[in-house]
């Protein structure tokens, strides 16, 4: 998304979806999305208004704290808090938001080495036996020769836990996903080093 000078050398991308209208609906439209994903991130942002929401208002913040309490999907929060959108952030309306925080149409621009991570099983992408890279923008991915889509079997959305059953479950501290992104990033490192 930054235009111009900056020191970043290499990224990462985990459980992207990329589209972030499009991501939302599918979310909020399959049965594990509503009912876990859509309601596990709007209960996170209530909690943060649970703890600050009257001293925001006091504050002067103009937005239905009410509203934004009682939502039960992701959409419905944004809905209720957007004013603040508008007033700091300047967006004329939701959808000018959205598109803003959208990563495809920054895709052809990323100009340093870019890994995307992707599970196969991420119930956000795969309700209804869709696999991630039916869903998201592979073609521009591919196009941008900077960029390297590695989609796994499992790993779920963001966790790649790995775990181990012998005294209960007892979860591995480095994953995978930790893993990949050691290796990608000493790989570019050295790349990098050896051209200076």
């Amino acid at each position: 998304k930054h235009n111009g000078t900056h020191r970043v050398k290499a990224a990462i991308s985990v459980c992207n979806g990329f589209e972030y209208v499009v991501h939302i609906n599918r979310v909020e439209s399959t049965t594990l999305g509503q009912a876990v994903y859509s309601r596990g991130m709007t209960y996170l942002h209530q909690e943060f208004l649970r703890s600050h929401g009257e001293r925001l208002v006091e504050m002067g913040a103009e937005f239905d704290l009410e509203k934004a309490l009682a939502a039960t999907t992701h959409s419905e929060f944004d809905q209720a808090v957007f004013p603040l959108y508008k007033k700091h952030l300047k967006y004329d309306d939701l959808a000018s938001y959205y598109a803003d925080v959208d990563s495809r149409p920054y895709v052809p621009n990323i100009s340093v080495p870019l890994l995307c991570v992707q599970s196969a099983d991420d119930p956000l992408f795969t309700e209804g036996d869709v696999r991630p890279h039916q869903v998201l923008p592979i073609v521009d991915l591919h196009d941008n020769k900077n960029i390297i889509y590695f989609e796994v079997e499992y790993g779920s959305h963001l966790n790649f836990v790995e775990a181990t059953f012998r005294e209960g479950v007892s979860r591995a501290q480095w994953t995978f996903c930790d893993r990949t992104v050691e290796a990608f990033f000493t790989y570019v490192s050295s790349k990098n080093s050896s051209h200076t």
